[in-house]
Order: structure tokens, then sequence, then C-alpha cells
């Protein structure tokens, strides 16, 4: 069980690494993406895993809710790929170690 909290408090560290350029706000969201009450050995598992993460990096990123001007939109968009690239690794390794059936390591970069 502490295993899955580090793993997820690693997961969330990825999350919430910066975007250059973005508000102050981006920088110090905190998200915490729980995933250890997930079976990922199956597709459903996956999903909500994704889910969840999508969730995460939108909450880090400004809220794109009301915006018409297209550069605030670009921004938003930008931030919110630049988020799911960083944490990439970090979901490749929960899948490739729930395959394994091993927990997953991490290595975050600030």
């Amino acid at each position: 069980m502490l295993k899955k909290i580090l793993q997820a408090a690693a997961l969330a560290a990825a999350v919430l690494a910066s975007v250059p350029g973005m508000a102050a706000e981006a920088d110090t969201a905190k998200v915490r993406v729980y995933y250890g009450d997930l079976d990922l050995s199956n597709q459903a598992g996956i999903e909500t895993l994704d889910r969840r993460l999508t969730r995460a990096v939108e909450a880090v990123c400004p809220s794109d809710n009301g915006v018409v001007e297209l550069s605030l939109k670009r921004v938003i968009a930008l931030c919110r790929a630049a988020k799911h690239a960083e944490i990439a690794p970090a979901r490749q390794s929960i899948l490739a170690a729930a395959a394994r059936n091993a927990p997953a390591t991490f290595a975050t970069a600030q």
C-alpha cells in the first residue's frame, strides 16, 4: 500500500512540473492521481487511469471555460499537451509494472 501511495505521489509530481510561460497558479497547483484501486491489467482500468490523468492535467493548466480568444485557447492546449507529454513516461512505467505485477519506480525532474 505504501508503494502505491509513493507511486501516486511520483505521478503527481510529474503532472505538476512547470510549463514555461504559464500562469503562476499552474506552477503551484498540486494534484494527486491515485490509481491503487485500479486493475491495470484490463482496458477498463487503463481507461479510468487515463481519465484521472486527463482531469489532473486539466486541473493544473488554466481552464478553457468561457475562453473565446484563440490565442488563449492555444496556450491552454499547449499546456495540456506539454503536461500529457511530461506524464507519458510515468504512465508507461505504471502500465509496464502492472503488466509485470511489480511496483513501478520513478525518477522525476523538477
